[in-house]
C-alpha cells in the first residue's frame, strides 16, 4: 500500500495525469501515427499565487480540465 493518500499541490502548482495517445480504434484498427502533442487531465490544483498586495490570484484552470503539456519541464512522480 502506498504511503501517499493524496498529493496536495501548493500555491500555483497542479498535478496532471498524462493521457496516452490512442494506438488502436474501437473497431481494432491499429494507428501508426503518433501524436506530436501531449495532453493531460488535471487531478489536483493549488489555491493560486499570492500577489504583491497579499491577495490570492486564483489559477485559470480547474480540476478535470484537459490541458496540453510541454515536452520539457514538469516533475514526474511515480506512486505505488
Amino acid at each position: 500500500m502506498s504511503s501517499f493518500k493524496k498529493i496536495i499541490p501548493l500555491l500555483n502548482r497542479i498535478v496532471v495525469r498524462k493521457i496516452e495517445p490512442q494506438s488502436k480504434t474501437t473497431s481494432g484498427i491499429i494507428i501508426n501515427k503518433t501524436e506530436t502533442q501531449t495532453y493531460g487531465v488535471i487531478l489536483e490544483a493549488g489555491p493560486g499565487h499570492i500577489g504583491e498586495n497579499g491577495h490570492n490570484i486564483p489559477l485559470s484552470v480547474k480540476v478535470g480540465e484537459t490541458v496540453m503539456l510541454p515536452d520539457f519541464g514538469g516533475q514526474k512522480v511515480k506512486l505505488g
